[in-house]
């Protein structure tokens, strides 16, 4: 009788000790996150909560443990006792949906971990609560469309990435989401049409670029009309080169080979 009471005992401690940590916005994150560890009936009985304190008195660290080793959902706080971070860990590897936050209780960052890396949707933000961040980590490593925004929240940058490395569509604003830049980048270099504009939204250049490098049309504008255009190849001034006034007539022309 008193076998079977201490195995009952056990089991409730266990039952009693899982802790449903991620709500339905974190779902889309942890689904494609799968735990593959196996806990043994002996880990379970070793795993217990831990606490830690600073030299002040005030709590550091609460969550649960398998001897040494982080296991389980855990918290971690500032000595204001302000939440810091929040998460589950796997025998010691972060996983799942893990929360960050600033000293005045903002949050910092959220997202996915898998095996300690992080993985998934993320957002960052700015300390006054404004978004700063967001988009997809494949493995640890930037994957498909970045935004960027500044401390307004306005939004500033806009980047495509495979393997941490621009590629595809990117483009620049400054604030109020006027466009400054356009173009599209291979291999973390620019490739292809990019444009140019002023801080007002209107045209100031437009260029070809092939690994990084001018190579191509150029055309420069100024209050808004054609002021030069011309042809670059590896980065130099080749052929023919016009320059314009006001009204779209011919200045000068000169051959820069």
């Amino acid at each position: 009788m008193h076998k079977v009471s201490f195995i009952l005992v056990v089991f409730q401690v266990f039952i009693g000790c899982t802790y449903d940590a991620i709500g339905d916005e974190k779902e889309n994150v942890s689904k494609d996150i799968k735990q593959t560890h196996q806990l043994t009936l002996r880990d379970t009985i070793r795993q217990h909560y831990v606490e830690r304190y600073y030299e002040n008195g005030t709590i550091q660290f609460y969550g649960q443990q398998i001897d040494s080793i982080p296991h389980g959902y855990c918290k971690t706080f500032f000595e204001n006792q302000q939440l810091k971070s929040q998460g589950t860990y796997i025998l010691g590897s972060k996983q799942d949906w893990w929360e960050y936050f600033y000293e005045n209780g903002n949050f910092q960052s959220k997202g996915g971990y898998q095996n300690d890396v992080s993985n998934g949707f993320w957002i960052y933000y700015n300390p006054n609560g404004t978004l700063k961040q967001k988009g997809a980590y494949k493995k640890g490593m930037k994957d498909g469309l970045w935004l960027e925004y500044n401390a307004l929240g306005q939004r500033v940058y806009e980047a495509n990435y495979v393997n941490d490395i621009l590629n595809g569509l990117s483009k620049h604003y400054i604030q109020d989401s006027i466009l400054i830049e356009k173009g599209n980048y291979k291999g973390g270099k620019k490739d292809g049409w990019f444009e140019f504009y002023n801080n007002d939204g209107t045209l100031r250049e437009e260029c070809s670029y092939l690994r990084g490098i001018r190579n191509g049309g150029y055309r420069l504008y100024i209050d808004g009309y054609l002021f030069c255009e011309g042809t670059y190849e590896d980065g130099e001034k080749v052929g023919i080169w016009k320059e314009y006034n006001s009204q779209g007539k011919i200045i000068s022309e000169r051959n820069e080979d």
